[in-house]
């Protein structure tokens, strides 16, 4: 009985570990350009592990206002796969492995077929970097070291 209770909780660790480290490899450190209105560099990347669908990301800063950074995001699919997932913009702030998206923050990427693109406008929720009395739009989305995460 006793065996069968401590294998019970290895293998629950085991689930929990490899939930962690998916939840680390979906997130993707979201390109930024050097200024307001232009389009980042495009970042190619896998969504999740490296067996996971290819995408190239490129992003927009339009404005930042109050505690929230609006950055258009555009997606193309570089798999040979259609590729649907759920996915939004979050901050480093607090526990970056608790895979969680404000459902008012997150987008459906859905049916993206291979090689087509797409683009949203996005809302960086809760970016307030320390010193933003002396920084521009850009910077303080910059501070805020916007990631995109995926939920695959």
């Amino acid at each position: 009985m006793n065996k069968m209770r401590i294998f019970k909780f290895l293998i629950l660790g085991v689930i929990i570990f490899l939930f962690k480290i998916s939840d680390i490899q979906a997130q993707v450190n979201l390109p930024l350009a050097d200024n307001i209105g232009e389009w980042s560099e495009p970042q190619e990347r896998f969504i999740a592990l490296e067996n996971s669908p290819r995408i190239k990301v490129r992003s927009k800063v339009i404005k930042h206002f109050g505690t929230t950074g609006i950055i258009e995001v555009e997606i193309t699919n570089l798999s040979e796969k259609t590729l649907s997932s759920t996915f939004g913009l979050k901050t480093p702030r607090g526990d970056l492995n608790d895979n969680k998206i404000h459902i008012n923050n997150s987008y459906q990427l859905s049916k993206l077929k291979p090689n087509y693109v797409v683009t949203y406008k996005m809302e960086l929720r809760e970016c307030l970097p320390k010193g933003r009395g002396k920084m521009n739009d850009l910077e303080k989305c910059i501070a805020c070291q916007p990631r995109l995460l995926f939920i695959y």
